[in-house]
């Protein structure tokens, strides 16, 4: 016989799986004919599964066997005594025979751990021992006697022995590694004492690679997955061994597991566990344990499910049918009568056993149970005295202090007495839970998720109903409710009532995020569930959504009619039409809750006490019924919603009325107190001040609503009396009488309120003495200084906290580099976020929450300090960790794009894409913002800087359909309609462009962003004759409030400078260049003008008689100009930003001396060292190489410039360029070059006079004197006549194209407005009138 086939003959007897081991063995004998072990764990099997008479017949053929010499007889005794006969003769033969075999000499060492394994499975410890040692003495080299020895200490009481048991196994592993019965023993070693688990995985690895036909392996695989839940693993892997062994009924324990505990999938495990059970009557027809083990785990988690606890119920049927006498299988089927409700047979059950055995502490607990539901409190109490005296005795019980507090509530209605009891039950299942720190099934057995959830109901009938203020403090029930569920949760992720109530504490704590996540998480597990959506209603009000609150509540009545019968459905229908402004609707359907039966039956239960637990137990009857009996918290609720609603209907006696009713209704009550504070409430609508103060006065310290009572009073205080002391002062009782760091919070937080900070952070920083684990505390304080001004002393405290908690949260780091860069102070910002990212390698959502948080702040310190590549870096570090974030919710969470994790990726993703933006990486932009605009449909920015790069890539249809979604949307919409207005001018639909802006004007007609860019759009299209109108209207509806706004004399600035009137133009900007919004355009206009108010082309050589202002202009005025210039400069916000820089190099050529054009050419150099392709620089350079008389050099910089891709922000500088080229082209007689660069000018800019006028010239050139007219026309009505040499040269083409008449009036144009302008009278005037032959007078 092999060690394989032996290590599973142990493991098969280990688990009591004794058919499976008579399988085996039969399976095994077909290989191995008449292999006596085989044989005789065969016969073993047989007596474990009472067939007794078969396995004597067996054992006595095994008798003289070498290796059975010591296990035959003690088997044959074993099966003897368990006969309904005893032949006691045959067993003192049979003994005296072990006798004498055991003093043979010749006995062998297998004898002996035959012997030793029949003793380990039937349970004689010191025998086992005694004959492993003596197989030992034989084979030192034994290993299987040194494992069997290794899992005997494993089994020791006293822990010292039980650790050392690994030495057993390790001592044959290290001489065979492959050995598979002590690579066996080391994993069970593994996992009994719930450590290293990782290696327990890694040695199950082990006996896979090398044995993998070995199914116990994969066995213990899945349990392990399942103790570490990790239940996908868990389920994969049950799924392999039932591809080795198709019938193997772990696996499919296993898969039902992991439909019940991770997925809450109650009808696939209820499939998988009617397989099981079919499984189990064919496979162990006989193992009534195997049937009871495999229901008690999962009843415990059953969540009440008929369908579960049925087929549990059909597995105890089982057991009790092949042990009728097992009172532990009786109680386990009470057990399951209790959960569904069928108290009655439960008790009887329960008294059967306990006539039979009545020291049966589990029957007594839950005989005590059911005597409280059915309302025999008297005798119920006995028995639970007795228990509560025996526990000093035994392990205290969390079910009798759960009873304890059920009979006190019943019975008494004593809420404090119930909170304790509950308390307690809690703190003894928080210390069981500690007992491990895996989740095995024993320990859920211990826990009982059931109880647990019972315990939380339990709590929550005693909870607030609405979300606590901010500010106030959690409650403890809320908290102990908290640390329960946590604990639920890590055992069942997938327990849909877990997740709910986590929802509804959440939303207690004021996380309505959170709450919304767990509760579609409910609901994707079952959409019908009503609880689930009226919570989600509730958070939607609470949001302030009224409108996605009504939506719940009509797919929860979708799914459920009954729902109508509920009263928070009507309750929450109300508070949705009162948030709507339907003050009727809400009263009529606060109306329709009291005529409802069920609130009747429960208002007239509230001081009933023996209908109340009737009613109890009627509804505790119907575990379908939609219909909760409500809290006595949620019936209040109702009544101070009613008369809340009066009150907003100014009804005050009807709410009086109402008011009183209540407090009768509720005297006596635990809530009483919650009604004297909405007394107070309706007291101060009524102006009763007084009478508020009276009664919130009596509610003295100790009570439940005493701390609720006083922040109310101080409210009443400040507001209504304007008394800051008294304010003060009951925040100073509440402290007084409960002297916790919450209080102490409080009240700092009420001194910050009237602007009392050095008191506030005085008590700050107590509590925070007081608890220096709460970083809330330390960020409180810098905050509170912040707010103060206090930056230094803020970084003070800040620092000196950080020094005594070195491991103190990151969001005080976070808090004090954000403090570090809002005063500038980069480096220490920096090394502070550095420190505080070094060695976070975590996997906690929160941490991750705030590790985001510091890289998006080290990117903007890196983008102040023009770091751009460390800048992008940091950002794509925010986005991985973001990942890591949303990759820790729930799957539902994750698909959705109004998730606040997926709204932060997404405007990570679009700051990412902005940066490529800029390094003009289209692609990688083009890939980030598709990205955001995936992770969140509503993110407008995204949207609309993806219109705007498809703009600027001419992909016009996209650009649109992006616009067209932001206004389908109705988002960001002004925005939009710029873009599409643009898209239309691009698309060359000038109407459909004047269409959207002028709709933006009549909307809003100071929306002057829309109108400059109007103003802009009408100049290059040529049509800014057409401006007049718009200002026109825009002065009509603003009267003389317009003369005010900086907006409207920054769009007549630049209406006027873009119709060449510099001097008007400047005065207008003078206006708006103080303001914040316009004021840095303003400026960068004024530059402008006075760098070159003509427009000229500077450095221009090829027309002839230019304006005398640009070129005859002396050294003192070029100064002037310069420092003008230079003074603007200095004005604007950021005087060192690039921008700035090459409006300062203009300025120094504006001087037209050496010197400076060479330095204003040195910095372009500078500039273009780092932006290769920036065409402001390459103007300049151009600009200054022509000022320095060097052509050649100038035309290489603007031909760089021609193979560029023209883009809207840098249109002036691309326009100037190309007519500084046509100008070199022209004097160099390339009038076709020139002719096409001026064309594109005129593409971009039909206003841009002098480019018509340099076609106008060309054409001169070219003897074309009536297509020079008509660009020289076109430059003369661009600049409204207001520029000589242009009227001069357009009379001259007139002269020559003998359109003389057109020549006079030109000449009379130039002439009345330049009388003494040279040359024009002589050489124009006098021969048009000459040629017209009209007599000249004298």
């Amino acid at each position: 016989m092999n060690n394989e086939d032996l290590c599973q003959i142990h493991y098969y007897a280990s688990k009591k799986l004794y058919h499976s081991l008579f399988l085996f063995c039969s399976e095994a004998l077909k290989k191995k004919i008449a292999d006596p072990v085989l044989l005789f764990w065969r016969a073993y099997s047989r007596i474990k599964e009472n067939k007794i008479t078969e396995a004597i017949e067996e054992l006595q053929q095994l008798q003289e066997k070498r290796e059975l010499l010591l296990a035959c007889p003690l088997a044959l005794i074993y099966a003897h005594e368990r006969c309904k006969i005893i032949d006691r003769e045959a067993i003192e033969e049979l003994q005296a025979k072990y006798t004498i075999a055991a003093n043979l000499q010749t006995i062998t060492d297998r004898a002996y751990l035959q012997a030793a394994l029949f003793y380990y499975h039937t349970g004689d410890v010191n025998e086992t021992t005694a004959n492993i040692k003596r197989a030992l003495s034989i084979n030192p080299n034994c290993t299987f006697a040194t494992v069997l020895l290794g899992y005997v200490e494993l089994q020791s009481n006293q822990e010292h022995i039980r650790k050392n048991s690994g030495s057993r196994f390790d001592s044959i592993l290290n001489k065979n590694p492959k050995n598979i019965e002590a690579l066996m023993g080391r994993l069970t070693y593994l996992r009994t004492n719930h450590i290293q688990y990782n290696i327990a995985l890694d040695a199950s690895s082990e006996l896979i690679v090398y044995y993998p036909s070995f199914l116990p392996a994969y066995i213990e695989r899945s349990y392990l997955y399942i103790e570490l839940s990790q239940w996908d693993q868990a389920n994969k892997s049950a799924r392999v061994c039932l591809d080795i062994d198709s019938n193997n009924l772990d696996s499919y324990y296993t898969i039902a597991l992991t439909h019940l505990c991770k997925d809450g999938n109650y009808n696939d495990a209820v499939s998988i566990l009617v397989k099981l059970f079919s499984l189990m009557k064919t496979i162990e027809p006989n193992n009534a344990e195997l049937a009871y083990n495999y229901a008690k785990p999962i009843i415990r988690i059953s969540a009440r499910k008929r369908s579960v606890l049925n087929i549990c119920e059909q597995f105890i049927d089982f057991a009790m049918e092949k042990e009728p006498e097992n009172n532990m299988y009786k109680v386990e089927k009470a057990y399951i009568d209790q959960l569904k409700y069928n108290y009655q047979s439960s008790l009887e059950i329960y008294k059967n056993v306990l006539s039979i055995d009545s020291q049966n502490i589990q029957a007594v607990k839950g005989f005590i149970r059911c005597l409280i539901m059915v309302g025999n409190y008297k005798e119920a109490e006995e028995h639970l005295e007795f228990l509560i005296e025996l526990q000093s005795s035994l392990k205290k019980s969390a079910e009798i202090h759960y009873y304890y507090s059920l009979l006190v509530w019943l019975k008494y209605h004593n809420m404090a007495k119930r909170i304790n009891f509950l308390n307690e039950a809690v703190d003894i299942l928080l210390e069981v839970s500690k007992s491990s720190p895996v989740r095995t099934m024993e320990l859920n057995i211990k826990l009982n998720p059931e109880l647990m959830l019972e315990i939380v109901e339990s709590y929550f009938e005693h909870c607030p109903t609405e979300p606590k203020r901010e500010g106030e403090m959690i409650n403890p029930i809320i908290k102990k409710i908290h640390e329960l569920l946590v604990l639920i949760c890590k055992m069942i992720p997938g327990s849909m009532d877990a997740l709910f109530y986590m929802a509804k504490v959440n939303y207690l704590v004021g996380d309505n995020e959170m709450a919304k996540q767990l509760v579609l998480e409910c609901l994707n597990i079952e959409p019908e569930f009503v609880d689930a959506h009226l919570l989600m209603a509730q958070i939607y009000i609470e949001a302030k959504s009224s409108y996605m609150a009504m939506q719940s509540l009509d797919k929860c009545l979708s799914y459920n009619f009954k729902v109508r019968q509920n009263p928070i459905y009507y309750l929450l229908k109300a508070k949705c039409e009162k948030a709507d402004g339907q003050i009727e609707e809400s009263l009529k359907t606060l109306n329709e809750i009291m005529n409802l039966p069920s609130f009747k039956e429960d208002i007239k239960s509230t001081n009933d006490d023996d209908k109340k637990t009737n009613n109890m137990n009627k509804n505790n009857e119907n575990p379908n019924n939609s219909i909760k009996k409500l809290s006595l918290r949620e019936k209040i609720s109702i009544y101070l919603e009613l008369i809340d609603t009066h009150c907003k209907l100014h009804n005050l006696h009807d709410a009086a009325t109402i008011m009183q009713e209540a407090i009768q209704m509720f005297k006596g009550t635990e809530e009483e107190d919650q009604l004297s504070i909405a007394n107070a409430n309706l007291c101060l609508e009524r102006n009763e001040i007084p009478k508020a103060i009276e009664l919130l006065s009596k509610i003295t310290p100790g009570k439940y609503y005493y701390i609720e009572a006083k922040c109310k009073l101080a409210d009443i205080y400040l507001k209504y009396k304007n008394d800051k002391k008294a304010y003060a002062l009951c925040y100073q009782e509440i402290l007084e009488n409960n002297p916790t760091t919450e209080v102490k919070v409080l009240l700092a937080d009420a001194y910050m309120n009237i602007q009392e900070p050095e008191k506030a952070i005085k008590i700050y920083e107590a509590a925070f003495d007081a608890s220096p684990e709460e970083n809330s505390l330390a960020l409180k304080i810098g905050q509170a200084l912040v707010k103060t001004h206090n930056y230094n002393k803020a970084i003070d405290y800040y620092e000196a906290a950080l020094e005594l908690n070195s491991s103190i949260s990151i969001s005080l780091k976070y808090e004090l580099a954000e403090l570090y860069l809002k005063l500038s102070k980069m480096e220490e910002s920096e090394k502070l976020i550095k420190s505080a990212l070094t060695n976070q390698y975590t996997d906690e959502p929160a941490v991750l929450s705030e590790i985001v948080k510091l890289y998006q702040l080290l990117s903007k310190i890196y983008k102040r300090s023009d770091r751009n590549k460390e800048s992008i870096n940091a950002l794509l570090k925010a986005r991985e960790s973001q990942l890591r974030v949303i990759a820790k919710e729930p799957i539902i969470t994750q698909q959705a794009d109004t998730s606040p994790s997926q709204k932060l990726l997404s405007s990570i993703c679009k700051d990412i894409a902005d940066f490529y933006m800029e390094e003009n990486n289209i692609d990688k932009a083009l890939l980030f913002y598709n990205e955001a605009i995936e992770r969140c449909s509503t993110n407008h920015k995204a949207i609309l800087a993806l219109a705007k790069l498809y703009i600027k890539e001419n992909d016009l249809l996209q650009a649109q359909s992006q616009c067209s979604l932001l206004l389908r949307l109705e988002l960001a919409m002004d925005e939009a309609t710029m873009l599409l207005a643009d898209i239309m001018l691009r698309k060359n639909s000038y109407s459909s462009a004047i269409f959207h802006y002028k709709y933006l004007l009549e909307k809003n007609p100071t929306h002057y962003l829309a109108f400059s860019k109007l103003l802009h759009m009408m100049r290059r299209c040529g049509k800014l004759d057409e401006a007049d109108s718009f200002f026109e209207m825009i002065g009509n509806k603003m009267s003389s409030k317009v003369e005010m706004d900086a907006g409207w004399h920054y769009c007549k600035g630049l209406f006027h400078r873009y119709t060449y009137n510099p001097n008007e133009a400047l005065k207008e900007f003078s206006f708006a260049r103080r303001d914040a919004e316009w004021g840095e355009k303003a400026l960068y206009n004024m530059i402008e003008i006075f760098l070159n108010p003509d427009e000229d082309t500077i450095g221009g050589e090829a027309l002839e008689n230019k304006t005398t202002s640009s070129d005859d202009r002396g050294s003192n005025t070029d100064l002037i100009v310069f420092y003008s210039a230079e003074k603007i400069i200095k004005a604007l916000p950021n005087p060192d930003s690039v921008k700035a820089q090459i409006y300062y190099g203009h300025a120094l050529l504006a001087t037209k001396q050496k010197k400076q054009i060479e330095e204003g050419l040195n910095i372009f150099m500078e500039i273009l060292k780092e932006k290769k392709e920036y065409v402001p620089a390459l103007y300049g350079l151009a600009t200054a190489y022509m000022l320095l008389k060097q052509p050649p050099r100038a035309r290489n910089q603007l031909k760089r410039v021609t193979k560029l891709e023209w883009t809207e922000e840098f249109c002036n500088e691309f326009e100037k360029c190309w007519l500084l080229l046509a100008d070199l082209y022209i004097k160099g007689g390339k009038f076709d070059l020139a002719t096409d660069l001026l064309k594109k000018v005129l593409s971009y800019n039909k206003s841009c006079f002098r480019a018509w006028e340099y076609m106008g010239f060309i054409m001169e050139k070219e003897a074309s004197y009536v297509d020079a007219a008509y660009h020289y026309e076109n430059a003369w009505k661009l600049v409204r006549e207001s520029n000589p040499s242009i009227g001069f040269k357009l009379a001259f083409n007139y002269l020559k194209a003998n359109k003389f008449v057109d020549a006079i009036n030109i000449c009379n144009s130039v002439l009345k407005a330049w009388p003494e302008y040279p040359k024009i009278q002589n050489e124009i005037l006098e021969k048009a009138r000459y040629s017209l032959k009209i007599p000249i007078p004298k």
